[in-house]
């Protein structure tokens, strides 16, 4: 992930949503904890739970169980919920733009 340098000005603007970051993240890290996850994002861990809840629900998540542990799958050609007049885009299109590796169209 990109890192500035010193030398440059860090923004006050964050382009990245909390569930952007989640999503992110699991993509990257697919089965690491809720708590690995709230620390590596500065989040409190129930508000990390909840995201996830939310992700799942909506499909952009499916968690399946690995003994005690979740493993979890992002669904790539998913279409992100935008705003009217927004082009729709793919989860996939917005994990690459992020720098995610290894996010292939299958077009």
């Amino acid at each position: 992930m990109f890192v500035p340098s010193s030398e440059q000005s860090v923004s006050r603007c964050t382009f990245l949503t909390d569930y952007s970051a989640v999503l992110l993240y699991t993509y990257q890290h697919p089965d690491e904890t809720m708590h690995a996850a709230s620390v590596e994002l500065g989040m409190r861990e129930r508000h990390v739970a909840a995201l996830i809840a939310d992700l799942r629900q909506d499909g952009y998540l499916v968690t399946t169980r690995d003994g005690r542990r979740n493993h979890y799958a992002v669904d790539l050609d998913r279409f992100l919920e935008q705003r009217q007049g927004v082009q729709p885009i793919r989860v996939r299109d917005l994990l690459s733009l992020f720098g995610a590796p290894s996010v292939h169209s299958n077009n």
